[in-house]
């Protein structure tokens, strides 16, 4: 099998080479045998700054580009990753441009296409089918009609499969 982040960076060349590199190191030790969120390799996104790559420093992220995340989305997706990579790092953006804060740790994030959300003040009701990572987000970020919206999945019932 040929080495991803080799080919990356040969067709990438504006990415930096030690990103990638990094990323490789880091996709490369992580446990591909489990289920669910891997939590140690979560842990490990978030200590060498890939966890929220191609969010703003001052929201928290790593101020990288989104072809930074582009490319260590490929690395990921070579090595299975179990983490909600993309998810939080969209969910970050958004909420950032909304001026809303969100909490530590991976986060998803969700289209409300079919207007199923009711937002009344601080008040969000109805149904979203098909979150990922909703399990093992530390919130929901929903982009609902001309609004953007943070929920705690803590505070909703998640049925596994809708």
């Amino acid at each position: 099998m040929t080495d991803v982040h080799d080919d990356l960076s040969d067709a990438l060349p504006e990415v930096d080479p030690d990103l990638l590199e990094l990323a490789g190191s880091v996709f490369a030790d992580a446990d591909a045998t489990g289920t669910g969120l891997d939590t140690a390799l979560w842990d490990n996104l978030e200590q060498t700054g890939l966890a929220r790559l191609a969010v703003a420093e001052d929201a928290g992220g790593s101020g990288g580009t989104l072809l930074d995340l582009a490319a260590v989305l490929v690395e990921a997706g070579a090595y299975a990753a179990r983490v909600p990579l993309a998810e939080t790092d969209l969910a970050c953006r958004a909420a950032a441009g909304a001026g809303l804060d969100v909490p530590a740790g991976p986060l998803t994030f969700a289209l409300d296409r079919a207007g199923a959300l009711a937002v009344a003040g601080d008040t969000v009701s109805g149904t979203l089918a098909r979150v990922p990572w909703a399990r093992s987000a530390g919130a929901v970020v929903v982009l609902t009609g001309g609004s953007v919206v943070v929920l705690d999945p803590a505070a909703a019932t998640v049925v596994e499969g809708t």
